[in-house]
């Protein structure tokens, strides 16, 4: 199949790992697919037990290794996440709660006890498959650190065979592997930038899954293609609004307008969310009132709605907020993107609707990488971030956004860092729902970002080869659960 770049590869590279825990690609809950058989939790909310899978091989070349896995491994792979830990998103999110080796205790090889800083009541979240995968640890002592990145080894039913930069990965797949045999003998991802060469490529059957935006899907189904819909919804769209920092830090800028909240109400209600819906994403897409809080998914108030669109309110609060002949803002887009490949376009319509109302906004495209760099050093000021992630619980969101965690921070709020300080300590679920149900309120009330569309993932497959693609396309698109794809015997 064809993917955005080399620079999200952790979703191509899921098809050869496996994890603690596996979400069911149909319903979102955790299922039985994941490498620990069990977990239990003590009332303190911060001692986790998992009763780890016996007998699971790691497999190299299309077949099963001496190594099995147990208990050090999880021990290695956190290890591993924890090496780069200032660029490392999954570091990040865990560092507040964990971090090895001096949180996880190894009871034999069959159990790890997590003994977390502070409560998680969620923490199976953090380390399910759309989080870090599980390494070798008898694999990495033989061959080091450098040669495990270049030649990697994993549980999961392909295995690695080559890779070139920014051009491609090559798997294979695994010959009755414990879990379930893929169908199709070999798995290539294709890094191809260009959405009409990815289309061409379609037409020509290149490759037989396309992500590709969705104005070319109907264009793909007229030429005999299948539309293939993601089983949940699976990514937001946003914008991070940044320069709102700290007075206390010298990154502070009194005059930043994003600080302004009429600034930030006014670049809401300037865009017609229903309008870019209906131009990019029909029928797999509804607009987002608030980020990161999706309204199918507890806790969620229903009195958060979408910002009206309403271009005279927003020029007069524009105004307001003292700039009468205008503001000038970057709008920086992400590129090379799985999911959703059409961000830059997107940009480029959104740009008249802010024009329009007073704006004056210079549209710059940047890598995810790059953008996250700034968040975190908060070298984002006067912009407006366009970005997309994944649908996932607060208590994985929520400390990426957090000041004290020092990762993607979008903006200050010393309200919201004080909600983070009791939230980190609940040990219910109901406490935990009350404080997200807070903080929502906080960021709807104080228009914290630029929320825009729920998106259900869409990819285009040629109904020749691939017989069925089934995938909730969490965080990664199109990129893994590629081990039930079914192929078209002829």
């Amino acid at each position: 199949m064809t993917h955005l770049s080399f620079q999200s590869s952790s979703g191509p590279i899921r098809n050869m790992y496996e994890f603690l825990t596996v979400k069911d690609r149909f319903t979102g809950q955790f299922g039985d697919d994941g490498l620990a058989s069990s977990w239990s939790v003590l009332p303190d909310g911060k001692t986790w037990t998992f009763k780890l899978r016996e007998n699971v091989p790691f497999y190299q070349n299309k077949v099963p290794t001496a190594w099995t896995f147990s208990s050090k491994d999880v021990l290695a792979s956190l290890e591993m996440e924890f090496l780069d830990k200032a660029n490392s998103g999954r570091a990040g999110n865990l560092s507040p709660f964990f971090e090895p080796p001096d949180n996880l205790t190894l009871v034999g090889d069959n159990t790890v006890i997590f003994s977390l800083k502070t409560p998680n009541v969620d923490w199976p979240e953090f380390v399910s498959d759309e989080q870090w995968g599980i390494i070798s640890k008898d694999y990495l002592d033989l061959v080091g650190h450098d040669e495990y990145t270049k030649s990697p080894i994993g549980t999961g039913p392909f295995t690695f065979k080559e890779k070139v930069l920014d051009s491609y990965f090559l798997f294979e797949r695994v010959e009755g592997h414990w879990r379930n045999t893929p169908e199709f003998p070999e798995l290539q991802f294709l890094f191809v930038r260009e959405d009409a060469t990815r289309f061409a490529m379609l037409l020509t059957e290149e490759a037989e899954i396309v992500d590709i935006p969705g104005t070319l899907l109907p264009l793909a189904e007229e030429r005999g293609f299948k539309r293939v819909t993601s089983t949940l919804p699976s990514l937001y769209l946003f914008a991070v609004l940044g320069g709102v920092y700290f007075d206390n830090l010298p990154e502070y800028d009194p005059n930043e307008p994003l600080a302004n909240l009429k600034v930030r109400q006014a670049l809401n209600h300037a865009i017609d969310r229903e309008l870019i819906q209906s131009i990019f994403f029909p029928g797999n897409s509804f607009p987002q009132a608030i980020h990161g809080m999706p309204p199918f998914r507890e806790p969620y108030d229903p009195s958060w709605v979408a910002y009206e669109f309403d271009p005279d309110r927003a020029r007069q609060l524009l105004i307001e907020a003292g700039y009468p002949n205008g503001l000038e803002l970057d709008l920086l887009v992400t590129s090379q993107l799985s999911g959703v490949p059409e961000i830059p376009e997107i940009g480029e319509a959104l740009v008249p609707m802010w024009e329009a109302v007073g704006f004056k906004m210079k549209i710059k495209e940047v890598q995810l990488g790059a953008l996250v760099s700034d968040w975190d050093d908060r070298k984002h000021a006067r912009t407006v971030n366009l970005v997309r992630y994944s649908i996932g619980p607060m208590s994985v969101v929520w400390p990426g956004v957090i000041a004290e965690a020092r990762l993607m921070i979008f903006h200050d709020d010393v309200l919201r860092d004080l909600y983070f300080n009791e939230y980190v300590n609940v040990t219910t679920v109901e406490e935990k729902n009350r404080l997200e149900l807070e903080y929502g309120q906080r960021m709807y009330d104080q228009y914290g970002s630029l929320p825009v569309l729920w998106i259900s993932g869409q990819v285009a497959i040629n109904p020749n080869v691939v017989a069925e693609y089934t995938s909730s396309m969490l965080n990664f698109g199109a990129a893994r659960q590629h081990e039930f794809t079914k192929a078209v015997f002829k």
